[in-house]
């Protein structure tokens, strides 16, 4: 995954060299490809500073390190495919007041503000200039959401849902800080990992596996809906501010993902334990005191773990694999 990741990065690069300082406003809807629906009749290129007042199809990947795109409270953004990529760097601009809907979106830089709904099948983020990516609006994502920089959001009226995994680190970009600030409401429905600084005083519910390698600070309630703690398993620092489960989790319901990539079973178990799906993973067991039992590169898809000389509790079991992070709880009987 990190090498898709920089293999495309250097596509856009190559793809944003080409730029100019025009402003190129939508007449009407359409492909954004198609020159008639802009003002110059001409296809806007990365350095343009873009407005999108109308309903705009991205038929094309695009990734610009200057120039701007704002959509404003009547304009929307929508990828044509799950495979459309849009990638923002340098001093670029990405502003959002309208609806923005690009599968895969990759915010390696530049100034990120989101006033209305955003939504991406995935989205990194290492924003960091003005604050970070500053959203007063609702962000869905729908599979992984991975934050190297500042994420803020300052609405308490509004949310942040990620359907699959959310992992908050700089392990990608080295000297960058990630710093997530939750002011609204925030859902996890399978995996959440901080390697980082999470605070604010809003909510955070979290329906899967929790970790905590960083630091929890503010006042934020924290939730983890499968241990009613909050986090299953912190190896960081969770400050004393912040509260654990006082109120109802009031985020979005969604209906849960089934992750068919990395699973455990028999579990509970007294003789062995197979991992399944952890192939190119690195994995990590811990006890429920947070010693590291084991750790190990996969070789295979699959692992099978003897037993039959641990202790009866409750284990943790981590795989990082990319961009992606598991956490798993085994019972030894």
């Amino acid at each position: 995954m990190k090498n898709r990741l920089l293999a495309f990065l250097g596509f856009m690069l190559v793809a944003a060299t080409v730029f100019s300082q025009n402003v190129r406003q939508s007449v009407a809807n359409g492909n954004a490809l198609n020159p008639f629906i802009w003002d110059c009749v001409c296809i806007p290129l990365p350095g343009d500073s873009i407005v999108i007042k109308h309903q705009i199809t991205l038929d094309t990947d695009f990734g610009y390190t200057s120039g701007a795109v704002v959509i404003t409270s009547t304009g929307k953004l929508i990828g044509d495919n799950p495979m459309r990529a849009i990638a923002v760097w340098g001093s670029a601009i990405l502003e959002n007041n309208g609806y923005y809907n690009v599968k895969r979106t990759a915010l390696f830089g530049g100034r990120v503000s989101n006033h209305g709904t955003f939504e991406a099948d995935s989205l990194f983020s290492n924003v960091t200039l003005n604050g970070g990516f500053l959203s007063t609006g609702n962000v869905y994502i729908e599979k992984s959401f991975w934050n190297t920089g500042t994420f803020k959001l300052t609405d308490p009226s509004k949310e942040l849902v990620i359907r699959n995994y959310f992992y908050n680190g700089d392990s990608l970009i080295s000297g960058v800080n990630a710093v997530l600030q939750m002011e609204g409401s925030m859902r996890v429905n399978l995996d959440f990992t901080n390697a980082d600084t999470i605070l604010g005083g809003g909510q955070i519910c979290i329906d899967g596996n929790s970790l905590n390698l960083g630091i929890i600070t503010g006042t934020l309630d924290m939730c983890d809906l499968s241990g009613s703690n909050a986090v299953d398993l912190n190896l960081g620092t969770i400050h004393g501010t912040v509260q654990v489960c006082q109120s109802p989790c009031l985020v979005s319901i969604n209906d849960l993902v089934t992750d068919t990539e990395f699973s455990l079973y028999p579990n509970p178990s007294s003789n062995h334990v197979i991992l399944s799906g952890i192939d190119d993973g690195f994995v990590r067991i811990f006890s429920a005191d947070g010693r590291e039992i084991m750790s190990f590169s996969a070789q295979a898809s699959t692992q099978t773990i003897d037993l039959t000389a641990w202790p009866s509790g409750i284990y943790f079991i981590h795989m990082q694999r990319g961009i992606t992070m598991h956490t798993a709880r085994l019972v030894v009987q």
